[in-house]
């Protein structure tokens, strides 16, 4: 009984000691008579801290002023603050957000938990989600573009809080993976996934920053460790963690199976995408992050007050929402900005938000055109031909298309055009993808179809010649490119076979 008596005290004591003081720079005015200041009375913030008492159910805070010194108020059953804060950076922003939206969770978890931050189950979300994202890079799902990874940085840099005013830890990192579905989601590490197809449904950057600040609101605003808490209501955390290690080792065994089996030099498999795609459904899910009505509307609204901080175009969020909309009418597939039964539905987060603007932005497609080429290869590796060429001729447009987007485009033409102008085409198209890298393979395996398909035998078996002569000088030091090289040749040898025969 005295353990327990003594362990209450302990902590009741660390309850009672006030959060460590933060720089916390902004102006504010009283809405009220406050601690002997009048109504309306401007104040010049430099610092804040505060303390929880769920006993009383009360928040005391210390709020350091230029005109008054220190002043104490308190807040009780999580009332907001007496107090109107002005923010005119974005700092000040994340700052206000947090005094009103987050502490007072910890209020409410003071009641329920021993330890009201939960640091435990942080330190735990963290770890795990850190285990996932290194399994994505580890297996080959990780879009490599370092140019376009060092763009979103800079647009991280301008959104995200350099600090979070409630101590805990803020180091957003991005991670782009081979997905054409359009998403993106920030993970409890502060890990901001992004999928490949979001940068070919979205045409500008003021769109990109809307997505980018939604996904940190649901960070900085605790709704992954919220979600958990009602997680942890019907299941135990156990068995919620170790749903994800063994998700985790399944998608390992599905990468390598599909890298093994389904190998080609550049292009990603749709097999990896669309087990990166359930793994990513199912983890988000078990980490908390399948935000409900109210998270989604928070977060847009977020979204929506960031972009005007920072001078980008407020309807935004609006248009991604949108042209994802859009995405979805064609493609049908999931997408986490759809509604679900969680989700609320597009149209009704459209309506709070604006009128989108449509308009395209070449220089930002011409800065994602890496992401674009990937997201057009995986829906061609789905079979969405129409949709894939739709995708690759933003590229073509836009003046920075490579090799792969010439052979692309032109197998999407093999396999929905079956004229004479279209096999012209075709081979035009390949011969620009030569003059790109003549040393890209997919080029004349391409071109041999073709010509096949104009019924040109002579020609087809000059050109399969030729393409066995290359596969014979290709370095097969890696094993995929070996495996590959050596079908290939099969594939070339009996293929002069057949149409010699043909001939």
């Amino acid at each position: 009984m005295r353990k327990i008596f003594t362990l209450y005290v302990l902590l009741l004591m660390s309850l009672n000691l006030f959060a460590q003081d933060s720089g916390v720079y902004m102006t504010a005015k009283t809405t009220k008579k406050v601690a002997g200041i009048p109504e309306n009375t401007m104040l010049s913030i430099s610092g804040i801290s505060y303390r929880l008492d769920p006993i009383y159910s009360t928040l005391v805070w210390k709020i350091h002023t230029a005109e008054y010194g220190t002043l104490t108020l308190e807040s009780v059953n999580n009332k907001q603050l007496p107090l109107v804060f002005y923010v005119d950076d974005i700092q000040g922003y994340w700052d206000r957000l947090i005094i009103k939206e987050v502490i007072p969770g910890y209020l409410n978890a003071a009641k329920l938990y021993t330890d009201p931050y939960q640091y435990e189950l942080r330190s735990q979300l963290e770890s795990e989600a850190l285990q996932f994202v290194t399994w994505i890079r580890d297996n080959g799902m990780e879009l490599n573009d370092p140019y376009l990874q060092s763009y979103v940085y800079s647009l991280v840099a301008k959104i995200a809080p350099k600090y979070l005013f409630d101590a805990r830890t803020t180091n957003v990192n991005v991670v782009i993976i081979q997905d054409p579905s359009p998403s993106a989601s920030c993970y409890p590490n502060g890990t901001l996934v992004i999928n490949s197809g979001l940068f070919s449904t979205i045409h500008s950057e003021d769109e990109l920053v809307a997505v980018l600040s939604h996904e940190i609101a649901h960070y900085v605003l605790d709704h992954h460790v919220r979600n958990i808490n009602e997680i942890e209501k019907n299941r135990r955390r156990s068995e919620i963690f170790a749903g994800i290690a063994t998700l985790a080792t399944a998608v390992v065994e599905g990468v390598a199976a599909a890298n093994g089996n389904n190998y080609m030099p550049g292009l990603a498999t749709s097999a990896v995408a669309m087990m990166s795609s359930a793994a990513v459904a199912s983890v988000c899910e078990d980490l908390g992050m399948e935000y409900n009505h109210e998270q989604e509307y928070q977060a847009d609204r977020v979204a929506f007050e960031i972009l005007s901080i920072l001078g980008y175009k407020q309807e935004a969020m609006a248009t991604v929402l949108s042209r994802i909309e859009q995405d979805f009418d064609v493609y049908k597939g999931a997408s986490m900005y759809i509604s679900s039964e969680t989700h609320p539905s597009i149209n009704s987060r459209i309506s709070r938000l604006g009128v989108p603007n449509l308009d395209r932005d070449v220089k930002f497609e011409q800065i994602v055109s890496f992401a674009v080429s990937n997201a057009a290869m995986l829906r061609y590796g789905q079979g969405r031909f129409v949709q894939s060429l739709s995708i690759i001729e933003q590229n073509i447009k836009n003046g920075v298309a490579t090799d792969k987007d010439y052979v692309l485009k032109a197998k999407c033409l093999l396999a929905l055009e079956n004229s004479q102008a279209a096999i012209n085409e075709i081979l035009s198209l390949l011969e620009i993808a030569k003059h790109l890298d003549s040393t890209n393979l997919d080029i004349y395996k391409t071109e041999i179809l073709a010509i096949l398909r104009g019924g040109q035998m002579d020609a087809a078996i000059a050109k399969l010649t030729d393409y066995l002569s290359m596969l014979s000088e290709v370095d097969t030091m890696n094993s995929l490119t070996m495996l590959f090289v050596e079908q290939e040749i099969d594939w070339s040898k009996d293929m002069l076979i057949k149409l010699n025969a043909l001939r």
